[in-house]
């Protein structure tokens, strides 16, 4: 009987807190405990997407890894896209076929999950370019051809 006393008083309590607040919610809407529920259908959140819909989270990679730049062959750019599980120094550099670095697109600290990366490869001339990607002690490299 204690407990249920103690949890009704709980539920009393949370309702006078917040009964100040039930008196600016729009009509449609009803406030349960710290929560508002909105019973219209056509309320999206701060332009967050279609009425009603749920967005996906995207799970972290269980791995490093790299894919192949697409497109490739390129004119004149490519998107270049790395996976990360955890929180990682990255380094990702274009070199040209006789090994001298082109561009450097990533330098520095990036957070775990999917990432993507332009290569704008319009001031460079046709030929096979060469991606490495370095990431703590995971390191890949990728070809890429750019055809003007």
């Amino acid at each position: 009987m204690r407990i249920l006393s103690l949890i009704t008083f709980a539920i009393i309590l949370s309702c006078l807190s917040t009964l100040a607040l039930a008196q600016t919610a729009p009509s449609d809407t009803f406030l349960l405990g710290a929560i508002w529920i909105d019973d219209n259908p056509s309320t999206t959140l701060a332009g967050l997407g279609e009425p009603n819909t749920m967005t996906s989270v995207t799970p972290l990679p269980d791995a490093f890894s790299v894919k192949a730049a697409y497109p490739n062959p390129f004119n004149p750019a490519t998107m270049l896209s790395f996976s990360l599980p955890e929180v990682a120094k990255v380094t990702l550099n274009v070199f040209d076929v006789q090994g001298r670095l082109v561009a450097t697109l990533v330098n520095g600290l990036r957070e775990a999950g999917q990432h993507q990366v332009t290569f704008d490869g319009s001031n460079l001339s046709s030929g096979v370019y060469l991606y490495t990607l370095q990431a703590g002690s995971y390191s890949a490299t990728g070809k890429m051809v750019l055809m003007k």
